[in-house]
């Protein structure tokens, strides 16, 4: 799998287990600056804290 399908993968599962949550990319992956080692960072907001 490459890294736009993982994300996309990541993506899928976070709507399906926090649907109404928002999610962000940050990080490397998010600047388009990622190398095959790095990882994917993301922070997920939940509805409510």
């Amino acid at each position: 799998m490459k890294r736009p399908e993982i994300v996309k993968a990541i993506k899928k599962v976070l709507k399906q287990v926090a649907p109404d949550a928002t999610a962000i990319l940050y990080g490397s992956e998010a600047r388009g600056d990622a190398r095959p080692d790095s990882d994917i960072d993301f922070f997920l907001f939940p509805i409510s804290l």
